[in-house]
């Protein structure tokens, strides 16, 4: 038997608990950066370079940990039974979308593929992830695991070609609840509100973070703290927030001062003062385009995000994305900058 979690908080619990069975850490947050529609030997060193650049600096370590994933997944068709373990945010619907498409074609082989998916439990008043249950509660939850139905695997495989798609209308298509995927509407409406702003060129984790630093959120922990209390449904994890923040305080019109060092995967227990500058004021009002002002590149799926490519924009208040032409490439950058500077 494997069992299969995006992420380490539940693993040790699992074996505290008597749960048999080998357990996998799976560690790419695909609701980050490229996903490429491309077989996973090719995407994987892309998404090794992701990782390397925003989180650990270490290019050949990201590799391997996503090969020795990739290896026990591969694995899984000597198995009796996969489990996943998965909860309802916008971090684990769309690896459960991924895994739940790897894993179909072992159903013929005579796998069964199980899952524990939950939202809520009895136990926690605001319920975040699985990782708040302890042994016995998750245990508890191990002879509730149902079996993945057709309908399902179908609809991941929607999903995740919606999600490695080159533009995101086919992830539109996916914001109406579907008993087959319970969660992943609201995953995907999540998703889509990372596209940046119409009036502010923001992702909203982004806008929250500054809203958070103009409100009494003095350090990278009390934003990362804000923030949190402020999702529907958290699924940012601290060094996922603070890679998005730090782009915001770099180039040569940054949002956000700081003053000491960010945290990074080598050493988390750094917390910096962050401080709004004025153009950081200025955009989270609406004031500045934050990606007329300093151009930025950046992947969303099969979605290259980048100067001169589609300006696609998040509209909330029609609660949808639109192409709004084309962003400007770094000349006409560059003559913007400037007017907004004389303004």
């Amino acid at each position: 038997m494997l069992h299969i979690r995006c992420g380490e908080d539940i693993l040790h619990k699992l074996d505290e608990a008597g749960v048999p069975g080998l357990k996998l850490c799976w560690a790419d947050p695909l609701c980050e950066g490229p996903w490429l529609p491309v077989d996973r030997a090719l995407a994987r060193p892309v998404r090794a370079r992701f990782l390397a650049d925003g989180y650990t600096h270490d290019f050949p370590s990201a590799l391997d940990t996503l090969a020795g994933a990739d290896e026990v997944l591969a694995g899984a068709i000597d198995e009796d039974e996969v489990v996943l373990w998965f909860e309802h945010d916008l971090y684990d619907q769309p690896i459960l979308a991924y895994l739940l498409t790897e894993l179909a074609p072992l159903v013929e082989r005579g796998v069964r593929i199980t899952l524990v998916q939950r939202n809520a439990h009895p136990d926690v008043v605001r319920f975040i992830g699985l990782g708040q249950l302890d042994a016995p509660a998750l245990g508890a939850l191990y002879p509730q695991r149902a079996e993945v139905a057709p309908a399902t695997f179908a609809l991941a495989a929607r999903a995740v070609e919606a999600w490695t798609a080159p533009d995101p209308s086919a992830l539109e298509a996916l914001r109406h609840a579907d008993p087959a995927m319970p969660y992943l509407a609201d995953a995907v409406d999540r998703y889509l509100a990372e596209y940046p702003a119409m009036d502010t060129g923001l992702a909203l984790s982004e806008r929250m973070g500054l809203e958070a630093i103009a409100a009494d959120a003095h350090t990278a922990r009390e934003v990362f703290a804000h923030v949190q209390d402020h999702e529907l449904h958290p699924w940012m994890g601290d060094a996922m927030l603070f890679a998005r923040l730090r782009v915001l305080s770099e180039g040569a019109s940054p949002l956000i001062r700081v003053e000491g060092v960010w945290p990074s995967m080598h050493d988390m227990q750094t917390d910096p003062a962050l401080a709004l500058t004025a153009m950081g004021h200025r955009v989270l009002a609406g004031d500045a385009d934050w990606l007329t002002v300093q151009p930025q590149e950046r992947w969303m799926g099969g979605v290259h995000l980048r100067p001169g490519g589609v300006d696609w924009r998040w509209d909330d208040v029609q609660h949808r994305v639109f192409a709004r032409g084309n962003l400007p490439g770094p000349a006409r950058v560059a003559e913007e900058s400037g007017s907004h500077d004389r303004r």
